[in-house]
């Protein structure tokens, strides 16, 4: 089987022309994500990554994690 480099997703256009729509949200407890890393919400809204079969996707990290 052959071996894929992983790379952090980003944006290549938008609709509008401008600056990617973003927003900010809390982040959980001790998370160590990378910017470009699928990332959900928990329970009480805070940020968390996504695992391998995530029932819903908030979006793509624009940074890393407070603890990254």
């Amino acid at each position: 089987m052959a071996t894929i480099a992983i790379r952090a997703l980003s944006v290549s256009k938008t609709v509008h022309g401008n600056s990617p729509w973003t927003q900010t949200f809390p982040e959980a407890a001790s998370q160590a994500f990378k910017g470009g890393a699928i990332v959900t919400l928990n329970a009480s809204g805070h940020v968390i990554e996504a695992g391998a079969d995530p029932v819903r996707i908030l979006g793509v990290a624009a940074s890393d994690g407070a603890n990254a």
